[in-house]
């Protein structure tokens, strides 16, 4: 009995409301913005980039847990501003309201270095622009009176960060080894040099210089910078991007399917000059390589999107690595559609404009014609309903198609080349003729080289190479063509094509499907019905939490359409936008395009080999099929010569 009555007075002790002591709120308030010493080293280097620095100094020792010393040459702070500067929720970057809701400053929280101060043993020397002295104050981790004394220091501030945690204990054995530490380190420095082209960076370690960073004024000496951190294959395999649209602006290098990682190491997001972690943008990333990157493989990328401040929250998170924008769509949509442009425009060539023979797979049979009203309307829904029906390769299948001239591709006042020559539907099916049985694998015999290369990048072929790829050479030097992963790209796209001007069609379910949904997907459901029904599915809502799917996308006749109506909706609750059905449809189409390419040993002439580089040099992402392997590789001159060990 005693002991649960001393157990009832200790309980009502605890759970009476009191004011906690200042100084253990300041250590847990530390415990939300200082994590690790790398938190350290990110709070103070916004604080001197908010400065206007133009170099900044970072001095580490033993991964940090020794000390953090970090200089600029900013504004420096005021004599009588020292001890404030120390205090909670003290800053000169907002004052109102309003100011909150335009941030643009990184720092604007005004705990940072309260927080530091009181797990740490802190000093802050600082000397302002038009000060002819320096003033400093120091502080360890606890209440004490803070003095302000003279002292030597150039324009700027120091602030130097002794034996973190030393107060807290159990914080401190939370730290991992000096290697790891300063890794952390270094990944928070790296991130902040990379979107800070306009100042100086020096990184110490144990009184050794790891990289000196100077002054990046040009795309030339940016792109050396990126190269010392990101690596030079990262750079030499970029794409340079750059984009604007509605008040939004997007830059940076984003790299080509080709170069790929095992995992998402290599990518950087900043907003208005503030790196983040947004699913929103990567999740439109990922789908603008959905397309071209290999099965399990990661792009690699520098992202710098500018909105207006007053069309994104910043203040989501203490870390203020999370953000929340007003029209997440809006920034989806924009962002998917940046990098997909890019990435589809990679190779430099010219797009030709669609014809009625394009929207089939190259190699389909097209019988001539010249009254128009006896051509179908050729559309992908009656190719695929061929190609469901036979199980065979469509480029067996023929098709009536009107005669008429392709479009002829010029690039600039270049005069028409003959391997340009318009090419009617008569002469197409000689060109990339009918896959045929299977024959010896070989080189085209009797063959004369060409070298006149008509400024076509992929050049001229040459020979057929053990029935599985393209020999051609051009100006820079020899180009290897995988010949079924072209085909299977040109046809791809192609069929894309076809069924983005077919549209997605309905099929009317002879039997609804009664689905039961939770809160949310009724809501997103009811909001957003004239957004699903454009991708062919039709729901109505005939319950709290029971919903009557009526109608699936024609091409996918086969699925299972509660699933993808689940699948929809998940999307659409949590990036506001969807591709789920698109990319079921690209499944479908990619396999088509798959099964309608030309094959392993099926011998190609010359001249049905050129006509598929050309064919390729149009296409757009041709340098990858759809499963993401390379369609083709370039060896330059250079190249063989290290292979030969050849001088010149």
């Amino acid at each position: 009995m005693e002991v649960a009555r001393l157990a009832m007075v200790y309980n009502e002790n605890i759970m009476r409301i009191k004011i906690l002591d200042t100084q253990l709120a300041n250590q847990i308030a530390a415990g939300e913005v200082v994590e690790r010493p790398s938190s350290v080293v990110k709070e103070l280097l916004e604080n001197s980039l908010d400065a206007g620095s133009k170099n900044i100094s970072v001095e580490v020792k033993k991964g940090g847990s020794q000390s953090i010393k970090i200089t600029d040459d900013g504004f420096g702070i005021h004599k009588d501003d020292l001890p404030l500067a120390l205090n909670r929720h003290a800053t000169s970057k907002i004052a109102t309201l309003s100011d909150l809701e335009q941030v643009t400053s990184l720092g604007f929280r005004g705990e940072a270095l309260a927080s530091i101060s009181s797990v740490s043993k802190l000093q802050l020397i600082s000397c302002q622009q038009d000060s002819k002295m320096a003033w400093q104050i120091s502080v360890e981790g606890r209440e004490t009176d803070l003095e302000i004394s003279p002292a030597a220091h150039p324009k700027g501030t120091t602030i130097s960060v002794k034996e973190i945690f030393f107060n807290t204990p159990a914080r401190r054995k939370f730290l991992r080894t000096e290697k790891t530490e300063f890794n952390h380190i270094q990944d928070i420095y790296n991130k902040i040099a990379l979107c800070n082209f306009d100042v100086a960076f020096k990184l110490i370690h144990n009184n050794k210089i790891i990289n000196n960073f100077s002054i990046a004024s040009s795309r030339e000496l940016q792109e050396n910078r990126v190269e010392k951190i990101c690596g030079q294959d990262f750079i030499k395999n970029a794409i340079y991007l750059e984009a604007k649209s509605h008040g939004l602006k997007l830059t940076g290098w984003i790299s080509k399917p080709v170069f790929s990682r095992s995992q998402g190491d290599l990518q950087y997001i900043y907003l208005n000059n503030r790196h983040i972690k947004d699913r929103t943008i990567a999740h439109a990333i990922k789908q603008a390589y959905r397309d071209v990157l290999y099965h399990g493989r990661y792009p690699a990328f520098i992202l710098y999107l500018t909105i207006d401040p007053t069309q994104v929250d910043v203040n989501v998170h203490p870390t203020k690595n999370e953000v929340r924008f007003v029209d997440a769509q809006h920034i989806h949509r924009f962002v998917y559609g940046a990098i997909r442009d890019a990435i589809a425009r990679q190779t430099n060539a010219p797009k030709a404009s669609p014809n009625i023979m394009d929207l089939a797979p190259v190699g389909t049979r097209f019988i001539a014609s010249t009254d128009n009203n006896d051509a179908p309307n050729l559309c992908v829904r009656e190719i695929a309903a061929t190609y469901e029906k036979t199980g065979h390769d469509m480029a067996s299948q023929e098709y009536v198609v009107p005669v008429r001239a392709a479009p002829c591709v010029r690039s600039g006042n270049d005069q028409l080349d003959a391997d340009d020559a318009p090419v009617t539907s008569r002469t197409y099916d000689s060109v990339i003729p009918r896959p045929q049985t299977k024959s010896g694998a070989g080189f085209d015999r009797g063959i004369s080289i060409n070298n006149s290369y008509d400024k076509k990048h992929l050049g001229n072929a040459i020979a057929q190479l053990q029935g599985i790829y393209i020999i051609a050479q051009n100006e820079q030097g020899l180009i290897l063509v995988d010949m079924h992963a072209a085909h299977e790209r040109i046809n791809y796209e192609k069929l894309k094509t076809a069924f983005a001007l077919d549209g997605i069609k309905k099929q009317q379910l002879l039997i609804p499907i009664e689905i039961n949904l939770n809160h949310k997907e009724i809501n997103c459901l009811d909001e957003e019905q004239s957004e699903i029904n454009k991708f062919g599915l039709e729901a109505q809502i005939i319950d709290e939490n029971k919903a009557l799917l009526k109608s699936i996308p024609y091409i996918l006749g086969g699925a299972d359409g509660e699933q993808l109506l689940r699948d929809l909706l998940s999307d659409l609750i949590e990036y506001k936008t969807t591709d789920r059905i698109q990319e079921k449809i690209n499944e479908i189409l990619a396999t088509m395009a798959c099964h309608s390419s030309v094959r392993a040993n099926q011998k190609l002439s010359i001249d049905a080999m050129n006509a598929l580089l050309r064919e390729l040099e149009i296409t757009e992402r041709a340098e990858q099929c759809g499963h993401g392997r390379p369609t083709y590789i370039q060896l330059t001159v250079d190249d063989l010569d290290k292979m030969f060990k050849r001088g010149r």
